[in-house]
C-alpha cells in the first residue's frame, strides 16, 4: 500500500510539472492583446523540415520569415547545341545535324522536318521510310546527331530536335545544301608550242569535303595512269594538277577534270607546230583583241595615204591639162598675128583691106573671149573643194 502511494505521488508530481511547462509555452505564444505570436524559425530547422534537396521539397528554400522561392532543378534536361545553328553540306555527301542534350534522364530525343512536319526519328529508331535518315548517339558527348546520306537539294530547310519534357523543349537546325563544282584555271582555250610541257590546274569551288578521287579525261579516254605517254597527275585536298611533257599534235583536244563529288569542267588544248607568238601559246584573248585593233588602225592609215596621193595626182593632171590648153591657145594666137603681119591686105583671098582687117579684128575678139572663158574655167577648177584639199 505504501509503495502504491509513493508511485502515485511521483506520477502526480511529474504530470503537474509537464502541465506547468505547457501553460508557460502557450502563454509565450500569445501576446498581451490575446493574439497568437508566430514562433521564430531558424535556417537549420527550415532545411531539416524541407529536406536535404534531393526531393521536390529541396527546391524550396526559406530563411526566417522571408519569402519562399523556386530554384532551377539541376536534373532538368537542357540543350547545349546553340539554337538556329546552320549546317552546310555539299550535294551528294552526308549531312550531320548536331543535337547535344544534358541530363536527359528518361527523356526521349526525336527529330522532325519542319517543312512537312514529318517525324524522322524517335530515340535510336528511324520512323520515316527514307533510309537515308538515321541517328547516332555518343554517350560521352550526349550528342543525338541526325545523319542524311547522299544529301540532295530538296533536303535543304529547317529541322527540329525535340526532347519529351513537360512541356516539350526543342531547338532548330538549318541545313544548307550547296553544289560543288570543278574549275580549271586559265582561259577556256589553251595554245601550246609542240614539244613543250604544259600543265592544267583543277580546283574545287563550294566544296565542304575533299574528293575521294579526281579523274582526268582526254576527249573520252581517262589518262590518270598513262605514264608511257608522259602524263603526271598530282592531287591534294584543294586541287589536282595534270602535267603532260613533250606535247605533240595528237595531244590536242578536250581535257575534262572530274572530281568524285563535284560537277566536272573542261578546257580545249591546241598544240601548234613551229614558232608562234607568245599570245597564241598562252591563249590570250586580250592580246588577240589588241592585234586586231592595231590592224584596223593600220588599214585606216594606209587608206588615208592612198586617198591623199590620188587627190594630188588628180590635181596635177587637171593643172597639166589646163596648162596645155593655155599653151595651145597662145601658139594659135601668135600664128594668127604672124599671118596678119605677113599679108595685112590678104590679097589672095580676094577681099578688100578694110573687110580683111574687120575679119581679123573679129577673130581676135573671139580669141580673147575664148581666152577669158579658159581663165574662168581654170579659176573655177582651182576653187573646187578637191583642189583646195
Amino acid at each position: 500500500m505504501t509503495l502504491i502511494g509513493v508511485a502515485f505521488l511521483i506520477h502526480f508530481i511529474i504530470m503537474s510539472t509537464f502541465a506547468e511547462k505547457e501553460r508557460t509555452r502557450e502563454g509565450s505564444l500569445v501576446s498581451s492583446d490575446g493574439q497568437p505570436r508566430r514562433r521564430p524559425r531558424s535556417y537549420r530547422n527550415d532545411r531539416d523540415m524541407l529536406g536535404n534537396g534531393n526531393g521536390a521539397s529541396g527546391n524550396l528554400v526559406g530563411m526566417g520569415t522571408g519569402p519562399i522561392s523556386r530554384q532551377p532543378d539541376k536534373s532538368e534536361a537542357i540543350f547545349t547545341t546553340e539554337n538556329s545553328t546552320v549546317v552546310t553540306a555539299q550535294e551528294g555527301s552526308t549531312a550531320n545535324l548536331p543535337c547535344i542534350v544534358r541530363n536527359l534522364g528518361n527523356g526521349v530525343v526525336s527529330w522532325m522536318r519542319r517543312r512537312d512536319y514529318s517525324l524522322l526519328t524517335v530515340g535510336m529508331g528511324t520512323i520515316t521510310h527514307d533510309d537515308r535518315f538515321y541517328v547516332s548517339h555518343s554517350r560521352t558527348t550526349q550528342n543525338w546527331e541526325l545523319h542524311i546520306k547522299f544529301v540532295k537539294a530538296s533536303d535543304e530547310g529547317l529541322y527540329e530536335c525535340q526532347i519529351s519534357t513537360h512541356p516539350p523543349s526543342s531547338i532548330y537546325i538549318t541545313l544548307r545544301v550547296v553544289e560543288a563544282r570543278a574549275e580549271i584555271l586559265g582561259e577556256p582555250d589553251k595554245h601550246v608550242r609542240s614539244g613543250s610541257t604544259f600543265e592544267l590546274v583543277c580546283v574545287l569551288r563550294d566544296s565542304t569535303e575533299p574528293p575521294v578521287f579526281v579523274f582526268w579525261y582526254h576527249n573520252e579516254r581517262m589518262i590518270n595512269y598513262d605514264i608511257v605517254r608522259g602524263v603526271v597527275v598530282n592531287n591534294d585536298e584543294e586541287k589536282s594538277v595534270l602535267i603532260i611533257e613533250d606535247a605533240q599534235k595528237n595531244d590536242s583536244g578536250n581535257y575534262t577534270c572530274t572530281p568524285s563529288n563535284a560537277r566536272p569542267t573542261s578546257i580545249s588544248v591546241h598544240i601548234l607546230n613551229g614558232e608562234k607568238p607568245a599570245a597564241m601559246q598562252h591563249g590570250s584573248r586580250s592580246h588577240s583583241t589588241k592585234l586586231m585593233g592595231s590592224s584596223w588602225i593600220f588599214v585606216l592609215l594606209l587608206t588615208s595615204i592612198l586617198l591623199s596621193l590620188t587627190t594630188t595626182s588628180y590635181v596635177h593632171t587637171k593643172a597639166h591639162g589646163v596648162t596645155q590648153e593655155i599653151l595651145t591657145f597662145t601658139t594659135f594666137t601668135k600664128s594668127k598675128e604672124n599671118e596678119s603681119k605677113e599679108d595685112p591686105l590678104n590679097r589672095s583671098s580676094g577681099q578688100e583691106p578694110d573687110s580683111h582687117f574687120h575679119t581679123n579684128h573679129q577673130q581676135c575678139n573671139n580669141q580673147r573671149l575664148d581666152s577669158l572663158e579658159v581663165k574662168a574655167s581654170l579659176r573655177e577648177r582651182f576653187r573646187s573643194p578637191l583642189v583646195r584639199r
